[in-house]
């Protein structure tokens, strides 16, 4: 993204059709490969831009939904069975896990549908047949609990189908009437929010009004947006839709930003919680990846409508769910950002935290709160009545107005250049 070029990569050492991935920990991708036995996999080192061999699976992970849990195992459901198994990063292994006590595949066309981490902390996976399941993790490496999950409304299931969660904590689902020996991909689709807290199925119009639209679910793929809605694309389809939650965001999800550091080459160091969200956003299973579980800034001007995406990189975690522990990302502001005062937020899943103030600008000037030109009494009046709070007259972008903000605005006095 920084050159906006492509750099080829080598062959991966086999098919990934429908194949799952997750990014590891260190930032490396593990690539399911669709050959042989169905249980091999591979790592992706983008630093090397080389393959390596991963470990195989104890189960087929073909045709398989794979999600990461807070400890960052990866976690699915083998094809065709009841038996889960998790990839532990530390042992770089994959071990088998607990029992589900429904089935999630169908019989015939083998699918399962989305699964997600919720609120909770627990798991939901919805299944291809009129099922569904709740995983409650053990937070060690034990095996965890499944449970049943309320079955779908109208006998409904999800062969290959498209979950996000929402900002409010519900769930975006798309259904469709369960396979059949005759049709393993039957339509229409019908689309519903799942309030995991009360199991109940609450169903919406349609992308585009109506009850259901007459295809397979699979041709529907969600995605998480940084403003808290979330875009469906429909195959096939050049026309796009957005779908805007009700309610409030979950204060759960809500990151938080203690510090906003200038780095010596122009960047910044952002450190706070919760940067990678308490999900990954969004879920289709084997065909389609669209994980949001990392920052994203947005920077809007206070004089005016200008709203900007810094990029983010250097990430200390790719996981989900981190709680209290620290999370850091470096930010290089967008070269089309002009100077001036901005609130900056970090966005994790399209949650938003608190906005801190932010000021962009080149040396001295940056005191130019003004912007008259002249760093002078009416920018030291500015600063002094931010003192001990969030304001623009964070020079340093400490979190804080403070002394250190006196000294740059005072090192700056006069005519800027």
């Amino acid at each position: 993204p920084v050159l906006n070029t492509w750099t080829p990569t080598p062959f991966p050492g086999g098919v990934v059709s429908d194949a799952n991935s997750e990014m590891l920990p260190d930032g490396r991708v593990l690539q399911a490969l669709v050959e042989g036995n169905l249980r091999k996999t591979r790592i992706y080192d983008p630093v090397s831009n080389t393959f390596v061999d991963g470990p195989q699976c104890v189960g087929i992970h073909n045709e398989s939904v794979w999600m990461k849990l807070p400890d960052d195992s990866v976690l699915f459901v083998d094809r065709g069975s009841t038996a889960s198994e998790r990839y532990r990063p530390g042992a770089n292994a994959w071990k088998p896990d607990a029992t589900v006590p429904v089935e999630l595949y169908d019989p015939w066309g083998l699918e399962t549908g989305a699964a997600l981490l919720l609120p909770d902390g627990r798991a939901f996976f919805l299944g291809s047949p009129n099922t569904s399941a709740y995983y409650q993790p053990s937070g060690t490496s034990a095996p965890g609990t499944w449970k049943a999950g309320p079955a779908p409304p109208s006998g409904s299931g999800a062969p290959d189908a498209p979950m996000a969660m929402l900002v409010n904590g519900s769930i975006l689902c798309a259904l469709s009437p369960a396979p059949t020996p005759a049709d393993h991909f039957p339509k229409p689709t019908t689309f519903y929010e799942f309030d995991y807290q009360t199991n109940v199925y609450q169903a919406i119009a349609a992308p585009g009004g109506g009850g259901s639209i007459d295809d397979p679910s699979y041709t529907f793929c969600f995605l998480a947006l940084p403003d808290g809605s979330v875009f469906c694309t429909h195959q096939a389809s050049a026309t796009y839709y957005v779908y805007t939650p009700q309610g409030r965001p979950l204060a759960s999800g809500r990151p938080a930003i203690t510090s906003v550091v200038e780095q010596p080459d122009s960047t910044y160091l952002l450190t706070g919680t919760g940067f990678n969200g308490i999900s990954q956003g969004a879920s289709y299973g084997d065909d389609w990846q669209m994980n949001t579980n990392y920052p994203i800034v947005r920077l809007a001007s206070t004089s005016g409508p200008d709203v900007f995406y810094s990029r983010t990189y250097g990430w200390n975690s790719t996981g989900v769910a981190t709680g209290r522990a620290t999370t850091t990302t470096s930010m290089a502001l967008p070269s089309s950002i002009a100077s001036g005062s901005y609130t900056l937020v970090v966005v994790a899943n399209g949650i938003a935290s608190d906005p801190v103030a932010f000021h962009v600008g080149s040396g001295p000037c940056a005191a130019d709160l003004d912007a008259d030109g002249t760093v002078g009494a009416a920018d030291l009046s500015v600063l002094l009545g931010q003192w001990n709070t969030v304001g623009e007259a964070d020079l340093d972008a400490s979190g804080v107005v403070d002394a250190a903000d006196l000294a740059q605005l005072l090192a700056g006095w006069g005519r800027c250049p």
